[in-house]
């Protein structure tokens, strides 16, 4: 029998109250531990953007010290995906909200790429290593539910695609610093980034605007290039 007042369009609506405060419950649920990580990650970044303040030709020795205490934070991030991983396998209805992970993978593939050219020779860092790093391969060896973050080929290219914006700020500064060996190395490895992009069919939108910027930053570097071989500062043929 109908209740007085109650209507069938009431009826279903008035059904997925209850809906509607579980997903705020869950979405509580992964707020805090993902406000967490991006603490720790945002306190990773502020760190390493001390690659910016030596004025010195030879900085190689500062900027080890500077990844070191990056790395030092490593495993506290490692424990609080840990914690996100243990509430994501718990519930599949977790993964939906995967978009309150993704940024924070990506800004620490990006910590971890920038950190990964200058200890391994112009090395670019595999989406693997950023997997082993966050501990992810480990945990979900042992997961059974199905239930997996994974680092997201388009989060770890994404990450990659900031790249260019630190290390044109830093190619300035190097330039400034009379450190114009460092200069041409910057310039040719974001020039081979923006080469290995164009190979890519990058559908999603996103990812693609985030990529275009390469473009704008890797001009810029090579303006500054340009006016230091002008200038005779380095060798044309460099």
């Amino acid at each position: 029998t109908q209740a007085v007042g109650e209507t069938p369009v009431l009826r279903v609506l008035e059904s997925y109250s209850q809906d509607l405060v579980t997903e705020q419950e869950q979405k509580d649920d992964l707020r805090q531990i993902t406000r967490q990580i991006s603490n720790t990650t945002r306190k990773m970044n502020v760190i390493l953007l001390k690659v910016h303040q030596p004025r010195e030709k030879a900085v190689i020795e500062q900027f080890k010290a500077i990844f070191a205490q990056v790395r030092a934070l490593i495993p506290e991030l490692q424990q609080q995906f840990k914690e996100l991983c243990a509430i994501v396998q718990s519930n599949k209805e977790y993964t939906k909200f995967s978009y309150q992970w993704k940024t924070l993978i990506s800004s620490f593939t990006f910590t971890l790429a920038f950190m990964n050219y200058f200890e391994n020779n112009g090395k670019i860092i595999p989406k693997s290593d950023v997997e082993h790093q966050l501990g992810l391969d480990v945990i979900n060896q042992t997961n059974t539910t199905g239930n997996e973050i994974l680092v997201e080929l388009e989060d770890y290219l994404y990450g990659l695609c900031t790249l260019p914006s630190e290390m044109s700020r830093l190619c300035v500064n190097r330039a400034t610093a009379g450190d114009y060996d460092m200069v041409i190395d910057l310039v040719k490895f974001i020039n081979d980034l923006n080469s290995g992009f164009l190979l890519l069919n990058l559908k999603n939108d996103f990812l693609r605007k985030k990529y275009d910027s390469i473009k704008y930053d890797l001009k810029k570097m090579e303006e500054i290039l340009y006016d230091l071989s002008i200038r005779g500062l380095i060798k044309k043929n460099s």
